[in-house]
């Protein structure tokens, strides 16, 4: 479970005055919940995922991960060995010029045996369809793939949270789905608890949870379908609506009867022909 209670962040500006990131920020992910994270730029989201990990440390409240403080530096490794971190630039996590070497560089810095690093990396490189590109060159890898070895980098860790903060923001729309189907399969299937900072909006249609920053605090938690209802605050919080909801506005406005919970096109096209069915 992660676990964050009254997290508040203080940088100095170059004059010295005291800028606010994160104000009281708290709120608790369960095991195997798959939560998005979004706002407008310099809302504090890169900053709190940083906590997490322990990158960074909150100028006042707790972050716990599953029990271990993340300011406590006697706890930095456990916190790190549960908390697997992608980052935005994958180029900037690829250590090696071979894909299996690359997955394996952390398992192998944990001081494990051959066959323990050999058994994680095979097992990371299959979760997240690797392993015909295993003995290949990261760095000629289309930009989804860069992002399926850093996943599979921090998989092989065997973390119980992974955390990205804008995993699909150079990606193009394919790129952008394949990495998606990685990450609900490693969520589904592992249970693995999945924390997606993400500014494009269909990436967060279907996570269970959606935590909006605005100003280093937390505007809203709730369900997708819930936080996109929110048709007059989404414009405040950085928030564009996605396609399907605005579509669902516009039949309703035009006297449709419509579903409200429904958000995702999979849900959409579900709605469509349950309409035709019941017309019939």
């Amino acid at each position: 479970m992660i676990q964050v209670r009254g997290v508040s962040k203080t940088v100095h500006s170059a004059t010295g005055e005291s800028v606010p990131i994160l104000q009281d920020v708290s709120f608790q992910i369960g095991g195997g919940e798959f939560v998005g994270l979004a706002g407008r730029n310099g809302s504090g989201k890169t900053t709190l995922a940083r906590m997490l990990n322990g990158l960074q440390q909150p100028t006042s409240g707790t972050v716990l991960i599953d029990g271990f403080n993340a300011s406590d530096h006697s706890c930095l490794m456990d916190v790190r060995r549960l908390t697997g971190m992608v980052f935005q630039h994958p180029d900037n996590q690829i250590v090696s010029s071979i894909v299996e070497e690359d997955v394996a560089f952390g398992p192998e810095n944990l001081g494990l045996s051959q066959g323990e690093v050999k058994e994680r990396t095979d097992w990371a490189l299959q979760v997240t369809g690797l392993t015909k590109l295993r003995h290949r060159n990261p760095n000629l890898l289309s930009g989804g793939q860069k992002q399926r070895v850093a996943i599979a980098g921090a998989l092989a860790m065997r973390p119980s949270h992974l955390i990205l903060d804008e995993p699909t923001s150079m990606l193009d729309p394919w790129g952008r789905d394949e990495l998606m189907e990685t990450l609900h399969k490693v969520n589904r299937e592992l249970g693995v608890t999945v924390l997606l900072i993400s500014h494009h909006v269909e990436d967060l249609l279907c996570t269970d949870r959606l935590i909006v920053l605005e100003r280093g605090r937390i505007a809203i938690d709730d369900a997708p379908e819930v936080v996109f209802a929110q048709e007059e605050s989404l414009a405040d919080w950085g928030i564009v609506m996605p396609d399907v909801p605005f579509l669902m506005r516009g039949l309703a406005t035009e006297g449709v009867k419509t579903d409200a919970s429904i958000v995702s096109v999979e849900g959409m096209v579900k709605w469509i022909c349950r309409l035709l069915n019941s017309s019939m």
